[in-house]
C-alpha cells in the first residue's frame, strides 16, 4: 500500500515527512552518537582511577587532606614511592618473582620441546587425540 499524505504514521509524523532513505541515514547517525557515548562513559570509568592513583602518587601526604588539593598537586614529591619500596621490601620481592617467573618459564619450555619432539618423531596409537589435548 503506497503512503500518502493523509495516512502518515507516528513515526512519519515525529520524524517529518521523509523517505526511507532519510529515516536510516538518522537511525545510522544516532547509533554512532550512542556508541561515542558508550565508549566516552567506558573510557572515563578506566582512566579515572589511574589519573587519581597517578595524581595522589606524586602529591605530599598532607595535602591529602587539604580539600583545595584534588587533581593537581601544588608541590611534587617522590617519597611516597621511596617509602612504598622501603616498607614492602620491594628489591627482595621483584628478585623472588623473577628467580619464580623465570625458573618456570624455563622448564615449560623444556617440557613443550620434548613433547613437541615426540609428536613429530614418533608415530603411535590416539597420536591426534593427544596433539589436540595438549594444545
Amino acid at each position: 500500500m503506497e503512503r500518502t499524505p493523509s495516512r502518515i504514521d507516528p513515526l512519519h509524523r515525529l520524524l517529518g515527512w521523509m523517505g526511507e532513505h532519510h529515516f536510516h541515514k538518522r537511525s545510522r547517525w544516532l547509533w554512532k552518537l550512542v556508541r561515542l557515548a558508550l565508549l566516552i562513559g567506558l573510557g572515563y570509568s578506566l582512566l579515572y582511577p589511574l589519573l587519581f592513583l597517578a595524581s595522589n602518587a606524586i602529591k605530599p601526604v598532607y595535602q591529602n587532606y587539604d580539600p583545595s588539593v584534588i587533581w593537581i598537586p601544588r608541590s611534587t614529591t617522590m617519597k611516597n614511592f621511596y617509602d612504598a619500596i622501603k616498607v614492602m621490601a620491594y628489591w627482595k620481592s621483584l628478585n623472588t618473582t623473577l628467580l619464580v617467573s623465570v625458573a618456570s618459564a624455563i622448564l615449560q619450555i623444556v617440557s613443550t620441546v620434548l613433547v613437541g619432539y615426540g609428536f613429530a618423531r614418533f608415530k603411535f596409537r590416539f597420536r591426534g587425540l593427544f596433539f589436540a589435548l595438549v594444545i
